[in-house]
């Protein structure tokens, strides 16, 4: 079997270590936002294989507009059912973690 994948964990955070606000908002995001500026993102991005994430953090990321990974191989964590218009490259799964870094190591990424 190939090596484990590398997992990198990924997060934009306030300086105080909160990701969303207290109602799960997003919009302290948009107080640091330089147009045109993308933090290194498309650079990291393009290193990516494959996602792993959260549902709260797919809904977000399809609230943004259309998928933002393209076609990489994603799995979202969830016990319950996932979000609508998710494209074929994604899988929602009440796997742990380390299950899916299993799965993720068996498609040779």
């Amino acid at each position: 079997m190939p090596p484990m994948p590398e997992l990198v964990y990924y997060v934009a955070a306030s300086e105080d270590g909160f990701i969303a606000g207290p109602r799960g908002e997003l919009d302290w995001l948009r107080t640091v936002e330089v147009p045109g500026e993308d933090y290194g993102y498309a650079t990291f991005l393009a290193g990516v294989d494959g996602l792993l994430m959260g549902r709260v953090t797919c809904e977000a990321a399809l609230s943004f507009g259309p998928w933002p990974y393209g076609a990489r191989p994603s799995w979202v964590l969830t016990r319950g059912r996932g979000p609508d218009g998710l494209p074929a490259s994604v899988r929602c799964t009440a796997a742990s973690p380390r299950e899916v870094m299993q799965q993720a190591q068996a498609r040779g990424l």
